[in-house]
């Protein structure tokens, strides 16, 4: 197999053989609480490949379009431009006689020039779901929930069935992790569907974000890819000019123009029931929040800061603590666990790791006083 252009098939992004149980990590933050208390139902966001935290993930560096021809290049840019809301009658009339100069001008920088359109108009309709196999990786804490967020556990076939309700397609697949990454040739698996009018472009832009650097593979990380219409755009962040080309083809005034950037739609609920645990990090409960702390048997009573005793930003994620707690104790009551950093000896090798060492519940909550329960789980292995 030519290692410049890798093999791709799509039963590898449609594998039943998936954890039954996967992690998200989070840290406590308006988003994150606003997925369990801001709709009726918890939510999961699906990503935009360009809210991607690794460069290379999702970026259209994996894609190779030296060789597409004038065909797809003509409707890749009626695509885009649909998208932006002009029509195919009106595109044909404005560029039917300059497309060939058009096409030979892209051809020179390799049509580095519609890339960016490209992942525009391929990922409006997609979104992307990262979770991990593992709760307690010391980097995926330390990374994504900074040990005073929290991980939720779901159960995948709960989530994969409440999606096929609400969306057109799932794919559901491992990051193939690999030390180096080459880009795939975009014109070998473009083609032009008849029935539906449109262009099918799949293999690409599964590629684009199953693939990445080997460095990662820690995370240990599992993708659900959605079809669904009208997700919603998110710039990238070298891409200065899809605004301004959004704003010239509607022509309209700023206030009344279509938002093809808001991303509300990729909020996709889900059943409470399918989140079966709530982690909580080993810092969760920090004197960020409490001024007075006391145990008493397996009870630990907190008393809140006021106002006064705390600075305007760390007041707002108090806020933030606090609804966060109310939605939990109101739906997950008896689902909540905490991690501890713990010594482990393998092999006479002492070493610190993150493990799920308490059942936590929540007995009473105010605007002044938290009390918990928390009750050590005997089984920390």
């Amino acid at each position: 197999m030519d290692k410049n252009n890798p093999k791709i098939n799509l039963d590898d992004y449609k594998r039943m053989d998936y954890p039954k149980r996967m992690y998200k990590h989070y840290s406590l933050s308006s988003n994150s609480v606003n997925a369990l208390s801001g709709k009726e139902n918890p939510y999961l966001y699906f990503s935009h490949p360009n809210q991607l935290n690794d460069i290379v993930d999702g970026s259209m560096v994996l894609w190779d379009l030296k060789n597409l021809d004038r065909y797809f290049y003509s409707l890749i840019l009626q695509g885009i431009w649909k998208h932006f809301g002009k029509s195919n009658k009106d595109f044909i009339e404005e560029f039917n006689d300059k497309l060939t100069s058009m096409y030979e001008e892209a051809k020179k920088s390799n049509f580095e020039d519609i890339k960016l359109g490209l992942s525009f108009l391929n990922f409006y309709q997609r979104g992307i779901l990262s979770l991990t196999e593992n709760c307690c990786n010391n980097l995926m804490w330390a990374h994504y929930s900074y040990d005073d967020g929290f991980v939720l556990e779901l159960d995948v076939d709960s989530l994969l069935e409440k999606l096929k309700n609400q969306v057109s397609e799932i794919y559901i697949f491992p990051i193939n992790y690999k030390k180096k990454l080459y880009p795939i040739d975009f014109s070998k698996y473009i083609r032009f569907d008849e029935e539906k009018k449109e262009l099918i472009m799949v293999e690409p832009l599964l590629y684009y974000v199953s693939t990445k650097y080997k460095d990662w593979k820690y995370e240990r990380e599992w993708r659900v890819v959605i079809d669904k219409n009208n997700l919603g755009h998110s710039l990238n962040k070298l891409d200065f000019d899809t605004k301004k080309l959004r704003d010239k083809i509607f022509e309209q005034k700023t206030e009344t123009k279509q938002d093809i950037f808001d991303a509300e739609s990729r909020k996709i609920e889900i059943e409470t029931n399918t989140i079966t645990k709530i982690i909580l990090g080993p810092y969760f409960f920090n004197n960020l929040y409490f001024s007075a702390i006391r145990e008493e048997n397996e009870q630990v009573f907190f008393l809140f800061k006021q106002s006064t005793q705390i600075s305007e930003i760390d007041f707002q994620k108090l806020k933030y603590f606090l609804v966060f707690l109310n939605a939990v104790k109101k739906d997950f009551g008896d689902k909540i666990e905490q991690v501890e950093v713990k010594n482990v000896v393998n092999n006479g090798i002492v070493s610190l790791k993150r493990k799920v060492c308490y059942k936590i519940k929540i007995i009473k909550l105010d605007d002044s006083l938290l009390v918990i329960e928390k009750t050590a789980i005997e089984d920390i292995s």
